[in-house]
């Protein structure tokens, strides 16, 4: 264990470095530093070779931590989603002794035939193609010592943790912690084949009426915690239908959309890993879902949250998808409002393409990623991987049709599913009017206290909080350029003092030379401060009042009696 952890330390070690001092200049105290994206863009290449070198733990955790902009910036999050989770096959001598120690027969007495050669590799299974009383199957194996690796992996990993959270107050840390948490769980469900049967089995039964779906027939008395044993259905990857196939590809998009949509809003039972991989097309268009092992169960009270959202995006409801965001936990209490209606307001323009270009989606989703980045804000878990499943569904959408748009795709599906949802939940049309009028009775009293609080000049206004990070670098770079002018007019006097007493020109020039250099640094750096304060301000705070006005017919400010608003 100790050889295996220095060699994941010294692996890891120079990132660890980069990350630290990007916080503070000397690791413990100073400023914090600026990186450039090109240098963040080459550290996060090498990090995804050295993460590839780590073995499968690594591997499975950095696709997981792919989808966490909470966690890591934009630029290692684009080159973790490329690590595959594939390697080299083990020796089908090892898969036949697996199979032979679970079942207790040699492999002839249980498989009329099984291939030498794997259908597919992965980190933690093995697929083999055989035939079971006369049916196509395949048979799914753990690798040999797999499990010994993850469980040592995770000890070292959770240690390192522990120390570095208690060196390092950050909250990128703390969260770190909890996906490594959250991943150890998954991870064990995910190489305990039982429970992928168990998994299969729940969603034959909630698709049992969906001719569109294809769940493959699990055997039963050959399934073990490290041998699983289902039917073979032939098909083409999702991403790799060819044209003239027969296959009409936007009804199988629309199919995947539909499916989903009922795994997460109706069923609660979430296939987690939609991968291209994981999804077959069959010639007849039928829909194979085939790697249960990661599923995701999501409460009902979430699942009406989501239908709420979903409704309240389609409609273009900044204020209600804001309030779910806090309802589901998505970001701190604390947080400024300003950031989490920026952000949702900026979702909603990307996927409304009629108001965004493709050039200013990719900037606007780089602001997003770096807002949740730099702010404590908390991305739930399951809302991970929810949101892996939708840049999943719209990137396939996209492969096949360039206009293609989730929200407006998913839209009808949600208005179909949302009526059954909130039946299930007993919620009336009359309980939902109600809750309007509870809505209304609280803006009233919230417009009561701003009028007061503006009445008692108690009224007051917070910038945004990446303005006030902005400013604070600007105010910090003219102190140090109001330090610059003392030091040359601290020069220009001790020159003169010298010029006295030496009588030499050179110094005086040479001195004088320096302090000149020096004001005229300080004086540009002066005027280009207060030139991006301004663009600054007229930037956000006078297009954000404009755009406010143009929506609303009025501009608003909310405020409550001595509080800061935000």
């Amino acid at each position: 264990m100790l050889i295996r952890a220095c060699f994941i330390i010294a692996k890891l070690a120079p990132f660890l470095w980069v990350y630290l001092t990007q916080r503070r200049l000397f690791v413990l105290f100073g400023p914090s530093r600026r990186i450039k994206p090109e240098r963040h863009q080459a550290l996060a290449r090498r990090l995804r070779e050295r993460i590839a070198s780590l073995g499968p733990t690594f591997i499975k955790l950095s696709q997981i931590i792919s989808s966490r902009a909470d966690v890591l910036p934009q630029a290692y999050l684009v080159e973790l989603r490329r690590l595959q989770d594939e390697v080299p096959p083990i020796e089908t001598s090892l898969v036949r002794s697996v199979i032979e120690e679970e079942l207790g027969k040699a492999v002839e007495d249980v498989f009329q035939d099984l291939s030498e050669e794997a259908l597919a590799a992965a980190s933690l299974g093995q697929v083999h193609r055989a035939v079971y009383r006369g049916e196509q199957v395949v048979v799914k194996v753990l690798r040999p010592g797999v499990e010994e690796v993850i469980n040592t992996d995770l000890r070292i990993t959770r240690r390192l943790l522990g120390i570095l959270t208690r060196l390092f107050s950050s909250h990128h840390l703390v969260t770190l912690s909890r996906i490594v948490d959250e991943f150890a769980r998954i991870i064990r469900e995910e190489m305990d084949f039982t429970k992928e049967a168990a998994n299969i089995e729940t969603f034959r039964r909630n698709f049992k009426a969906n001719p569109n779906l294809v769940v493959p027939e699990v055997y039963p008395e050959l399934n073990t915690r490290r041998v699983l044993v289902l039917r073979f259905y032939q098909g083409t990857r999702v991403d790799m239908l060819a044209a003239g196939t027969g296959i009409d590809v936007a009804r199988v998009l629309e199919n995947l959309v539909e499916i989903y949509g009922q795994q997460v809003l109706l069923d609660g039972f979430f296939h987690a890993d939609p991968h291209p991989g994981n999804i077959l097309i069959t010639q007849e268009g039928k829909i194979v879902l085939v790697d249960y092992g990661m599923v995701i169960t999501i409460e009902e009270e979430m699942r009406q949250h989501l239908v709420r959202i979903a409704m309240a995006a389609a409609e273009r409801d900044v204020d209600t998808v804001m309030e779910s965001f806090y309802a589901l936990g998505l970001v701190d209490p604390e947080v400024s409002f300003a950031v989490v209606r920026d952000a949702a307001q900026t979702v909603m323009d990307i996927f409304d393409r009629r108001t965004i270009s493709q050039k200013r989606i990719q900037e606007v989703t780089e602001e997003i990623l770096e807002t949740f980045y730099t702010f404590p804000l908390r991305l739930p878990s399951h809302l991970v991987y929810l949101f892996k499943t939708a840049v999943v569904l719209e990137g396939l959408g996209l492969n096949y049709d360039p206009t293609y748009n989730l929200l407006t795709a998913g839209t009808p599906v949600v208005e179909r599913m949302a009526g059954r949802l909130m039946a299930a939940g007993g919620r009336s049309p009359l309980d939902q009017v109600f809750d309007r009028l509870l809505e209304l009775q609280e803006a009233v009293r919230s417009f009561t206290r701003v009028v007061r609080a503006a009445d008692k000049e108690q009224l007051r206004v917070r910038l945004h909080p990446m303005d006030m990070e902005e400013l604070e670098a600007i105010l910090q770079r003219m102190d140090r350029r109001h330090l610059l002018s003392m030091v040359a007019v601290g020069i220009a006097m001790i020159t003169t003092v010298l010029y006295i007493q030496l009588g030499s020109m050179p110094v005086l020039l040479a001195g004088y030379g320096i302090g000149a250099i020096l004001v005229s640094l300080a004086l540009v750096g002066t005027v280009a401060s207060r030139k991006r304060v301004n663009r600054l301000l007229a930037g956000r705070f006078r297009k954000g009042m404009l755009r406010e006005i143009n929506r609303h017919g009025t501009g608003r400010a909310s405020a409550s009696g001595g509080e800061d608003a935000g």
